[in-house]
């Protein structure tokens, strides 16, 4: 059964993450010179291959795809690339400054969750 397209403009599909992650998972073999299947990516991450087959089909679970991303993250990719609709205006690789930034946001929220006692 195929998943049927959004109605809503502001919503990605499940295929298109799925398309994404081939691309960030080829772009990657690409650019360290390594050979990333989906095998390789699967032991990084604790999961068998056919969960990482099934979330390039679009087929994955939250938390597959939650740790992919993770994954993908630690090599500078940006996760905002994968999830967003229209990512024709975002850049696929974060650079140092982004990282910073969004490191610093994460520091703060910490904090202020933590001083709320949650």
């Amino acid at each position: 059964m195929s998943e049927p397209e959004p109605l809503h403009p502001h919503i990605i599909s499940n295929k298109e993450i799925g398309r994404r992650l081939v691309t960030l998972r080829k772009a990657l073999s690409r650019d360290t010179g390594q050979d990333w299947s989906q095998r390789d990516v699967a032991r990084h991450l604790n999961m068998s291959q056919n969960m990482v087959l099934r979330a390039e089909r679009g087929h994955g679970t939250m938390v597959c795809l939650i740790r992919m991303l993770g994954f993908y993250r630690i090599f500078r990719f940006n996760v905002d690339w994968v999830l967003a609709p229209d990512n024709k205006d975002i850049p696929m690789w974060l650079d140092e400054g982004e990282i910073d930034q969004k490191l610093e946001k994460i520091t703060a929220l910490k904090s202020f969750i933590q001083g709320m006692g949650l």
